[in-house]
């Protein structure tokens, strides 16, 4: 709360501290003084050395007082109590300075006043060789004497130092200040503010004006501004100091005189708190993690409540962290750490630093935690002794006494740990040595009682984590029983061996001997019978006969038993097999038992099958051909299902099939074929399998069938091919061919020989056609087909209108007879055959002598004509002229030219007697549609009068090329691309377009080309331009085709949608002619608007101390910045000067691309003079941005020279200070009061 001093207040205040100082009260405590703190009478100010303290007097005068110096308050000092010299109490170090200054606070003659000091007893002239520590008292003006000090305008003295004339103003002015509420937006300091200076900001009132100095006191530290001309001041603190003030109070000043001197101050305080870095505490619950137990709670308890924190803001070390919980209480957080197994070492979780907030926005710190991991179970070993007795066998003696059994641990098992025996269902313990052995005793009745005769051991050990793991092993021992006498057994049979002992000749080949050794488990002591059975294998009884037996053996068949004589200890059964033709599944078993031992010998078989059969097509079926193109199988059976793998001869071919009519066989049932040996191997176990052979299906004419034979292992069968195809018509020509003789004269046979591709196996039908070209029928020539005469047995059916051409038939002749008129000098007249499709023309020549000349017309015209031309004139000229009319039509018939649509004209000429020349016009039709060259004919029909047509016809070509006579009319396709304009993100969508429809497709290559957008980066890949086919968008790939009657085509290309604010941007699509245009190369421009806003420079403001030397200007860009940017400055002078104050900078920052923020220093050098000007301002302004906008175009340059400010301490604000003086009695004494800088 704002409060307000007066001059009627006995009070001081500290308006200047540099270093520290105290006020003692009359108790003796002392209090550090700081700006703006008051001192009442009847307190001692005590400055420190190197300080310096301004005390604000309530009279409006200050006191300095220098570094080591003592000065007593009174009542006389502050100047609101009359005194008599006695009354007022310097210290024991008064001087003539404090009379002084005692005197002027009554308004007496100093020149009356200090008399008596001066002539007292120390040091007459007073100073600070006085000893006192009052140093200056104010200001006192050069040059005047002690009576006209300060005086008004109409002379009279001022209040302070009274006046023996005229109304002295003694009522101070009121002054108010108020701080404003909120130091930065919220009253709390966040680091990025204690980073910076911070504005301190407020408002005075009352009598306080502007230029006013306003003092601000922070953690000890003072910093000055003045008012502003609308009575609010702004005092940059730095945050630093916001931050380290112990109260958080700001504590402002301010002081402010009327004009008569009297002076008024007023305090207001404002509280803040500052947000500091906010802290977190990982705590992993337990201590420590094992086997049983891997999974630990965690807390996170913060110091304040965390904004952002999330899991991802969580590191664990061998572990994981999952379940992160927020609890009732905001500043604490919950999970489960689960450790990783098998582990042994350390764990940690932690909170990774600047990962979360508090509430004001400054970045928390980290914490970790560590846990002891041991999730690795301790692995021990047990070994029992060998020997659990000498012999590890348990006597009857011992089993009356108490065995040790003894062993060793390893591994992880130790000292003291517990080793368990079980024995006949029984627990015997022990423990561990420290050589880590062990040795327990066991009765011997358990040993000997025990079922298995196995003792089994186990130890079992923990760890220092309370991880348990065991081991265990066993050993086996005997228990001694007395001998049991031996008692004599028979002997055995032990083996059945077919052929030699131990080697594999099991099997013999039929034919030969299958013989069985016999061992027995000792020599015979007498004769021994034993049971024998044969057979019972694959092998019948037909494959072998009786068997006969070695030393003595013999066969019993009605008991099947054998007897072996005494003394033998092995013999041998031999088995004769019988070699018979069969083919056999080989070997075929032939078992063999004796006395309940058995083995089982094999029989060879030597017969191998043969092919029975190969039959083309189903078996016993009529299907040996097959239609070309189809496969020919051939079935191919063998006498027996092969036994083992078997090859048999192949040979394919030789018929009337050539190889060209098939390709190369396939076989069924693993069956392959060596092309190098000329064999088929057929595996064992195959009765049966197939050959295909696919056909050719050719376009050859051949005979059918042609066959195939096919030979296998000696036997042969033979396919056929049928073939598919008809012969064709080739020729129809008339007289001989090859001949020119295709006209006969009339009343002759016209000979008409027709050529055939092929004989055919089978008898073909064609179809027959004759008509008359010029030649009339019934007229000129007999055209009734039954009066035709056919060679080589061809027929012609009138009723089906069809010629029958017999098998076998490459070729015949058709006879028509022409007849003979009476009409003279005709012209050849034609007529034509038809026979399947191909078309033979004879002429029949006139042999009428003509009476006379017979008149001939002749028609001309133009070659070719522009299509602008119009209307074009043909002319009809006659031979000779005729005693009669003579009539002939006339008509334009198309070519490529259209009748109707581009030209037309019919009608009818006559001559007169005696005229031979007529002309008539076409009509010529000018459209738009580029068509090309066209041509149409003009013809003459239907003569009278006896007149024939020599000159029939003019082909003329219509140009719309710009050539031809007649017009310049050009309709050539002119290819253009319209430049379009697309939004960033969308596709460019080009026309590419033609001037004219064309009755021919336009085809042209489209190419791109980057201009100031970078194809690719800008837009898609070049790879990716579509064109629009009239129904869907498809890849361009090379050419692009404009159909006829179209005139345009659509190709596109997607663009990028960027974060880049960037200009316009272009590229070209090319169009270069392929077909169907001779114009040069078309391009078209897409401009693609950027959609992304620019982005935004700002420039800070700056306060310095006058002797920093420069100003350093913070410059930055905001927005989009994804691309290179600029801005000029330049500094302007507001209260700095140019030149005087600074010195002028100008320039241009260039932001490089992707940087989103950067830094430019900005020098100001700045002049330090030594007048004292107060806070000085000069303005740094931004202009011309390129690429980018401006937020804030001006920054503020702020020079400082009362001793704030970073970058100096000079200060320039003047300091009082009186001259100390010695005059002689009687003289004047002339004190002259000076200020330190001139301001």
């Amino acid at each position: 709360m704002a409060t307000t001093q007066n001059t009627v207040q006995a009070r001081g205040f500290v308006a200047v501290l540099q270093g520290k100082a105290w006020k003692i009260d009359a108790n003796g405590n002392r209090l550090e003084l700081k700006v703006g703190d008051e001192v009442e009478a009847g307190q001692k100010i005590m400055t420190a050395d190197g300080a310096r303290l301004e005390l604000a007097l309530p009279n409006g005068q200050a006191v300095a007082i220098e570094a080591g110096r003592e000065l007593l308050i009174d009542t006389v000092l502050l100047g609101v109590s009359p005194v008599e010299k006695s009354e007022a109490t310097l210290d024991s170090r008064d001087s003539g300075a404090a009379a002084i200054a005692r005197v002027i606070a009554q308004g007496g003659d100093l020149s009356t006043a200090l008399e008596a000091t001066a002539a007292g007893s120390g040091a007459g002239g007073g100073g600070e060789g006085e000893g006192n520590g009052f140093v200056r008292i104010l200001r006192i003006e050069e040059g005047t004497s002690p009576e006209g000090i300060n005086r008004d305008a109409n002379a009279n003295a001022p209040a302070q130092f009274g006046s023996n004339t005229g109304q002295v103003d003694t009522t101070p002015p009121v002054a108010t200040i108020t701080l404003d509420g909120n130091i930065s937006g919220d009253n709390v300091l966040n680091s990025a503010e204690i980073a910076r200076p911070v504005p301190i900001t407020g408002v005075v009132g009352g009598d306080a004006k502007a230029g006013d100095t306003v003092t601000l006191t922070v953690n000890s530290n003072t910093y000055t501004g003045v008012v502003s001309a609308d009575k609010t001041f702004s005092i940059n603190v730095p945050g630093t100091d916001l931050a380290a003030d112990p109260d958080r109070i700001i504590e402002a000043t301010v002081i402010t005189r009327d004009t008569a001197g009297n002076t008024a101050s007023s305090i207001d305080s404002a509280s803040y708190t500052v947000a500091g870095t906010p802290s977190v505490v990982v705590n992993i619950v337990d201590a420590r993690l094992n086997v049983a137990d891997t999974v630990s709670e965690v807390t996170f308890t913060f110091s304040e409540a965390p904004v952002g924190f999330t899991a991802a803001d969580i590191t664990a070390v061998n572990g994981t962290v999952t379940g992160l919980t927020a609890t009732s209480n905001p500043l604490v957080f919950t999970a489960t750490f689960t450790a990783n197994l098998p582990l042994e070492g350390t764990g940690s979780v932690s909170v990774t630093p600047n990962s979360y907030l508090n509430s004001a926005g400054n970045p928390g710190t980290g914490s970790t935690d560590t846990v002891v991991i041991d999730t690795a179970a301790p692995v021990p070993t047990i070994t029992l002794d060998a020997n659990i007795t000498a012999d590890d066998s348990i006597s009857p003696t011992e089993a009356g006494q108490s065995i040790p059994v003894t062993g060793v641990v390893g591994g992880d098992a130790k000292v003291g740990d517990t080793v368990t025996l079980t024995v006949n269902n029984k627990t015997f313990t022990g423990t561990v040595n420290a050589d880590k052995t062990f040795s327990i005793s066991v009765p011997g009745a358990d040993l000997t009682a025990d079922s298995d005769k196995v003792i089994d051991a186990s130890v079992t050990t923990t760890d220092a984590s309370g991880n348990t793991g065991t081991s265990t092993d066993t050993e086996s021992y005997v228990v001694a029983t007395p001998p049991t006498p031996p008692v004599s057994q028979p002997p055995t049979i032990t083996t059945v061996e077919p052929g030699a002992p131990g080697v594999s000749d099991n099997n013999v080949v039929e034919g030969k001997s299958l013989v069985f050794n016999v061992a027995l488990s000792s020599p015979t002591t007498k004769p021994e019978t034993f049971a024998f059975s044969l057979g019972g294998g694959s092998a019948s009884t037909a494959d072998y006969t009786t068997p006969s037996f070695s030393n003595g053996v013999t066969f019993n068949p009605s008991t099947g038993l054998i007897t072996v004589p005494a003394g033998v200890g092995s013999f041998a059964v031999t088995l004769p097999t019988v070699d018979d033709t069969l083919v056999e599944a080989s070997p075929e078993s032939v078992p063999l038992t004796i006395g309940g031992v058995s083995a089982t010998g094999g029989i060879l078989d030597n017969d191998s099958p043969t092919i029975t059969t190969v039959e083309p097509g189903a078996p016993g079926v009529s299907d040996n051909n097959v239609v070309e193109g189809n496969s020919l199988v051939f079935n191919v059976a063998l006498s027996a299902p092969t036994t083992k793998p078997e090859t048999f001869a192949f040979s394919l071919g030789g018929g009337s099939a050539s190889t060209s009519d098939y390709t190369t066989p396939s076989f069924s049932n693993g069956v392959t074929f060596n092309p190098s040996t000329g064999l088929i191997t057929v595996p064992a176990g195959v009765g049966s399998f197939a050959v295909t052979l696919p056909t050719v299906d050719d376009t050859l004419v051949e005979a059918s069938p042609e066959s195939v034979p096919l030979t296998i292992g000696g036997v042969s069968a033979t396919g056929g091919i049928l073939d598919n195809d008809s012969p064709t018509i080739t020729t129809v020509e008339p007289g001989a061919p090859g001949v020119s003789d295709n006209n006969v004269n009339e009343g002759l046979n016209l000979v008409f020989n027709v050529g055939i591709s092929g004989p055919s196996a089978s008898a073909v039908s064609y179809s027959l056609a004759l008509a008359g070209v010029t030649a009339t029928p019934g007229s000129d020539f007999n055209n009734v087909l039954s009066n035709a005469s056919f060679s080589n047995g061809v027929t012609y059916s009138s009723a089906t209108g069809l010629v029958t051409v017999p098998a076998g038939v490459t070729g015949f002749a058709v006879t028509v007879p022409t007849l003979t008129d009476s009409v003279s000098a005709e012209p050849i007249e034609t007529l034509s055959l038809t026979i399947g499709g191909v078309t033979g023309t004879g002429g029949i020549i006139d042999t009428t002598t003509a009476p006379g000349p017979t008149p001939t017309l002749v028609i001309s015209g133009p070659a070719s004509v522009n299509e602008a031309a119009g209307t074009l004139t043909y002319t009809v000229t006659l031979s000779n002229a005729a005693s009669g009319p003579i009539t002939v039509a006339y008509n334009a018939a198309s070519g490529t030219a259209t009748a109707g649509t581009d030209f037309s004209a019919a009608g009818t000429l006559t001559f007169a007697p005696g005229v031979t020349s007529q002309t008539f016009t076409v009509a010529i039709t000018n459209d738009g549609t580029f068509e090309g060259s066209e041509q149409f004919f003009v013809n003459l029909s239907a003569p009278t009068g006896g007149a024939t047509i020599a000159t029939g016809t003019v082909t003329t070509t219509i140009l719309d090329d710009g050539t031809g006579p007649g017009g310049s009319d050009n309709d050539t396709p002119v290819l253009s691309i319209a430049n379009i304009t697309v939004a960033e993100g969308a596709s460019a969508v080009f026309t590419v377009s033609i001037s004219n429809p064309s009755t021919s497709a336009v085809v042209f290559t489209p190419a791109l080309n980057s201009g100031s957008a970078t194809l690719g980066t800008d837009t898609a890949a070049a790879g990716t331009l579509e064109f629009f086919n009239g129904s869907a968008w498809v890849a361009v790939s090379g050419n692009v085709t404009i159909p006829a009657g179209s005139t345009s085509v659509q190709l596109r290309l997607a663009t990028t949608d960027d974060a880049i604010a960037e200009a316009n941007e272009t590229f070209t699509l090319t169009a270069t002619p392929v077909s169907g245009s001779t114009t040069a190369a078309a391009s078209g421009t897409a401009t693609i608007t950027d959609n992304d806003a620019l982005p935004a420079f700002s420039i800070n403001d700056v306060s310095v101390n006058e002797a920093a030397g420069t100003a350093t200007f913070t410059v930055t860009r905001t927005g989009a910045t994804s691309s290179a940017s600029s801005v000029d400055y330049a500094t302007a002078s507001d209260t700095a000067t140019s030149g005087a104050d600074f010195v002028a900078a100008s320039g241009t920052l260039n932001f490089a691309a992707g940087v989103t923020t950067v830094t430019i220093t900005v020098p100001v050098t700045i002049t330090n003079d030594g007048t004292f000007e107060g806070s000085e301002q000069f303005f740094v302004n931004l202009s011309a941005p390129v690429n980018a906008t401006i937020s804030d175009n001006q920054g503020v340059g702020t020079i400082l020279d009362d001793g704030t400010g970073p970058g100096g301490s000079d200060n320039d604000t003047p300091v009082l200070s009186i001259a100390n003086i010695t005059v002689a009695e009687g003289a004047s004494a002339v004190f002259t009061v000076s200020i330190s800088n001139p301001s």
